[in-house]
């Protein structure tokens, strides 16, 4: 499942890139980016997020000074082992609101927004048992859809490239810091 969400960001982001080629209203000023994120996945240990990220400007400002945009995100995790717990995110799809301000003319404060569809797999281990059929408990997986919000900043490093750094929370038991970089078609 990772691998077909993998080559479906992929894919996302590889269209999505030859559409804002082209002079579009929807695409344009479209921002592409890919993150990694350190997150406590549930009752295991920390794991790696990896996800892509379209954002797309919105034409409205909450007061005078800060903008607004929205993110759709998509991504999958390694996984994170517990004790008697393994734990992976098969995949993530966040629709994010992202109001933001600009600082100066490079650095930029934000605060994310929204709704996260998770699906998460568990794998549990019996610590007393190692027989015929291995040390296997048994597995779960779960999905839901989650309130999400984070804050983070963004440091433009030219006109089409972006470094930002987050903390964000997308389901009460997945959050954490991350690593965002972003490229302006």
């Amino acid at each position: 499942m990772k691998k077909l969400i993998i080559t479906a960001i992929i894919l996302l982001m590889s269209v999505s890139a030859s559409y804002a080629a082209g002079k579009n209203k929807l695409t344009d000023d479209l921002k592409f980016g890919a993150g990694i994120g350190l997150i406590d996945l549930e009752l295991s240990d920390s794991a790696l997020l990896f996800y892509g990220i379209v954002e797309k400007p919105l034409r409205f400002k909450i007061g005078k000074e800060v903008n607004t945009a929205m993110q759709l995100r998509l991504g999958a995790s390694t996984d994170a082992k517990g004790k008697y717990v393994k734990s992976s995110i098969n995949y993530m799809i966040s629709g994010l609101f992202k109001p933001y301000y600009r600082i100066n003319k490079q650095l930029t404060v934000y605060g994310l927004g929204g709704l996260s569809y998770i699906s998460i797999d568990h794998t549990y281990s019996n610590p007393f048992y190692n027989g015929f059929l291995g040390n296997n408990f048994g597995s779960s997986s779960h999905s839901d859809l989650e309130v999400s919000f984070g804050i983070g900043l963004e440091y433009e490093i030219d006109r089409k490239m972006t470094i930002a750094g987050e903390l964000i929370r997308y389901a009460p038991s997945v959050d954490g810091p991350s690593l965002n970089l972003y490229y302006k078609f």
